[in-house]
Order: structure tokens, then sequence, then C-alpha cells
């Protein structure tokens, strides 16, 4: 007899889509002088498969000046612990 999730009756758990939101900040006045900002953020239409396609369509409207930042909410997501570095390393 075959254990296979679909053989058990149980349906293998769909992934988890990432939600691509892009940040605007609208700035009221003059370059420099005292005012408020305002952020525009807009969430994608369409939600991802993987963070790396969200991350690619990001990273386009960024470096074209389409928006001023963005940000990947994916559920459940944990990102990889940064390195530890001793005392007497030198990080680069």
């Amino acid at each position: 007899m075959s254990t296979t999730p679909l053989a058990s009756g149980a349906l293998p758990r769909p992934r988890a889509l990432t939600t691509l939101v892009f940040h605007d900040v609208h700035e009221e006045g003059f370059q420099g002088a005292v005012g408020r900002c305002h952020d525009l953020s807009t969430v994608h239409p369409y939600a991802f498969v993987c963070r790396e396609a969200a991350n690619l369509l990001g990273n386009h409207r960024a470096l074209r000046s389409l928006c001023d930042g963005y940000s990947l909410r994916t559920p459940g997501y944990r990102p990889p612990p940064l390195p530890d570095f001793d005392d007497s390393e030198i990080p680069f």
C-alpha cells in the first residue's frame, strides 16, 4: 500500500503566498523645509507563490523610481539567521 499524502486522504498543504507592498512617501512643502510626510502604501493586486518573484518585481519598480521602497509579507516566513562573528574576526 502506498503512503503518499493523496493515498492517505490528506491533501498537501499549499505554500504560503507572498504579498508585495509598495511604499511611496509624499512630502508636503519644499525640499529641506519642515513639512509633513505621508506614507502612501499600496498592495500589489496579486499574491506571489515565491518570494523571489515578488522580490524581482519590487526591485524592478524601485530601480526605475516607480516607488520609494517595497516590503514582502509572507505568513510564517522567518529570515535566515545572521552569522555571528567573534570579536577577533572582521566581518568583511
